[in-house]
């Protein structure tokens, strides 16, 4: 999962990749920090729930706390990622709908409108 945000303080990208085979999760979680620099810590987790995680930037002294707040991150985002479609997807309906309604009234008045033409006689006049 790769998501965006822009929220000073909080992650700007992150990403999160898990692996679990024979109960062992393996995986990686990565993000931007408020100052801009690029943060990745892989894990390993046993099926007992010990976890061992290293970071791969100097500032990072946890790794296993940074990771929940990486996952954390990753929770936010995606949540408010998938608020942000759904505003938008209902968005996309109301325009649909409107544009629906334009569409039937134009066709109703196209269809109400009446054409009067010019009836020409089809002789000579008929004199007394």
């Amino acid at each position: 999962m790769v998501v965006m945000v822009s929220q000073v303080g909080v992650a700007q990208q992150t990403s999160h990749f898990v692996n679990t085979v024979n109960g062992v999760t393996t995986g990686e979680c990565a993000y931007i920090n408020g100052q801009g620099e690029p943060i990745k810590i892989k894990f390993r987790q046993t099926p007992n729930g010990h976890v061992t995680a290293e970071a791969n930037h100097p500032s990072v002294h946890n790794a296993v706390a940074e990771l929940d707040v990486c996952k954390e991150a990753v929770n936010t985002v995606s949540h408010n990622t998938q608020q942000n479609i759904h505003q938008t997807q209902e968005q996309i309906a109301r325009q649909h709908q409107q544009l629906q309604e334009q569409i039937r009234r134009q066709q109703e008045a196209i269809f109400n409108q009446r054409v009067f033409l010019p009836v020409f006689p089809t002789g000579p006049p008929n004199f007394p």
